[in-house]
Formats: C-alpha cells, structure tokens, sequence
C-alpha cells in the first residue's frame, strides 16, 4: 500500500511593527494640503503656505454694536494673513536579495512587497507621526491650557476628582467659541480615568470598566451643550503606539511613545478640514504616502522605498488643553 505525504506550504509571515490601524495621529489630526511652493536645494523639504484668520473686534469687554443716530458703524477687524510651513520629506527603505524573494515565491509566499516589505516601511513612517503627535499634545506649553498631576493631583489617586478636571480641560476651547470634540489618551492615563471613583460615578458607579467609546458617552453627556440627537460627541482616542528603544543588535526594549498624559481639543472631522477652518492640530500633507520598488542590479537586490512629506502641526493653541503626567504610577497599567 502505498504510503500519502503530506505537504505543508508554508504560510506569509508578517513584519513584527505597530498594526496601522491602531495608528491615530490621522484622527486627530486632518489632512489638509497647503500650497505647496516648491522644496529645497536639497530636494528634503517642501515650503507650504496656509491661510491664518483672526477675529478681533469683540475682543473688548462690554463692546455693543448698538448704533447711535449719527454714529459711525462699528468696525470689525478680520484679518488674513499667510503663515509659511516646513514640510519634511519622510523615506524608508527595505531590501530583500532576488534569489531569496524567488525562493518565497517558489514555496508559495507570495507578494513579499505587500506583506511584510510595506506593512513594516507604512508602520515606521506613520510612527513619526504618532511620535510628533505624542510630542505636541503632550507638552503644556503648547497649549492655552495645561495642569500636571504633581502640582494639581493624579487620576490614580482615588480622592481627586477626574470629572472636575474634565470640565476645566473642556472649558479652555469653549472660550474661544469651539467645543471640545477630540480627546488623546496615554495608555496609563486611559485606565486610570476608567478607575477613578469620580469618573465611574457618571455611569452609576458600575462596577465594569470603560471601553473609549463609553468614556465618550459619559464625557458627551458631561459637557453637552444641547439636547438631543443633535448633541456634540466627543471622540475619545487610544495612543497605544510602541517603539523599541535599543540600538540595533542589542536586547529590544518595547516600551509606549507616551502613556502618561491626556490632551482634550477641538478639531473639525475630515470632511470639515481646511486651511480655512480653524483646528487645534492639522497634518499638512504636500506628497501622500507612495511606496515604490526598484532593482539594485549591482546587489542583485529588491529595495523597497515609502516615502512621505507631511507634518503634523499646532494650528490654534488657544483651542486645546493639557495634562502632563496624570498618573502618578504609570508603571502600574503597563505604561
């Protein structure tokens, strides 16, 4: 009797970086594209210019725009003026020899370039952004409004109360005649707004925990200015992007971007995004991501090349808000 093999083909194995769809810098900050004006001498920059607006005939206490026989009509001061950006030019690149891809191909792994060479190469340039993004909303001078946890109290801390802390984050925009609508949460931060007794009590004091999309709701319900179907809803985000922190050839060293700080703003959603509207943060994008692949007859290589221009940037200060450190023992959620 004759005896059956059975072959194995081996499956695609993935590249080990960040999932991109746990990414969120896009999210909270739109694309806009600027006018670009050219790059460089050495082709590594783009220039870009956007419009700026201000607003600044009501800026005085008590002014009425009542009009007196006789009087002159009340000016309103709206200006306009362009503000210049840098916009870098971002690259990476990775290789694989012809012989080996062609030994993949021929044990039935396929499209080496689309499963592991540009997974790995979109996750190392949108973890820039993550990175510049964790960098901006978490640093209070930034913004028109910070607090951090060692002079104001932790959200760790069963006695502080995370509610009142939400409401003054949430008043800072609101001032300036914008909701808050986006909020950016380290991980640490993230878990340790679940466990505060001020915060569960909006639930009812549940015994569960949060996922984003509740604490959402109960931050929505929170600030609302309406009612109604036609409440604002803030959108609550996770950064849970993670690098390894060692020199190359050396024990990895996986640890957060950022897991201990919390920034609450407002930012239009995409479909609203423009150089015109005003935003606490836009990504302004003067060449979308590409990925091309080339041959390197002189390696007898594949070399794979992403490449990107875009900067995610601080448009309005005024409209966001801060907290540096929230937690007083982030090491205790992971962070």
């Amino acid at each position: 009797m004759a005896s059956t093999a059975t072959v194995t083909i081996p499956q695609a194995m993935e590249a080990i970086a960040n999932d991109p769809s746990q990414f969120i810098s896009r999210l909270v900050a739109p694309v806009v594209r600027p006018e670009t004006i050219g790059t460089d001498v050495s082709g590594t920059q783009f220039k870009g210019t956007f419009f700026r607006t201000d607003w600044q005939g009501m800026s005085v206490a008590g002014r009425s725009l009542t009009k007196a026989p006789g009087s002159d009509i009340k000016q309103l001061n709206v200006g306009l003026s362009d503000q210049t950006i840098t916009i870098p030019l971002r690259e990476g690149q990775t290789t694989i020899s012809v012989a080996l891809r062609d030994r993949m191909d021929a044990k039935g792994i396929q499209s080496y370039e689309g499963q592991i060479a540009a997974p790995a190469l979109t996750s190392a340039i949108m973890l820039e952004h993550e990175q510049r993004l964790a960098t901006l909303v978490s640093t209070g001078s930034n913004w028109g409004g910070s607090t951090s946890g060692s002079a104001n109290g932790y959200w760790d801390d069963p006695s502080y109360d995370a509610v009142q802390a939400i409401a003054k984050a949430c008043a800072q925009p609101l001032k300036f005649g914008k909701k808050a609508n986006k909020i950016v949460l380290g991980w640490a931060a993230f878990f340790a707004l679940k466990q505060n007794p001020y915060f569960k009590a909006l639930a009812g004091d549940i015994q569960t925990g949060f996922t984003p999309a509740k604490a959402s709701e109960l931050i929505s319900e929170l600030i609302s200015m309406n009612l109604g179907p036609s409440a604002d809803k803030v959108e609550v985000l996770i950064l849970s992007a993670a690098q390894n922190t060692s020199e190359l050839g050396q024990t990895a060293s996986q640890s957060f971007i950022n897991a201990n700080f919390a920034w609450f703003g407002h930012v239009p959603p995409q479909d609203d995004a423009s150089l015109y509207v005003r935003s606490a943060l836009y990504t302004f994008e003067a060449q979308p991501f590409a990925l091309r692949e080339d041959i390197i007859p002189t390696r007898n290589e594949y070399a794979y090349t992403a490449y990107q221009a875009a900067q995610v940037t601080i448009v309005e200060p005024a409209l966001g808000f801060c907290f540096e450190t929230p937690v007083q023992s982030p090491t205790n959620y992971g962070g």
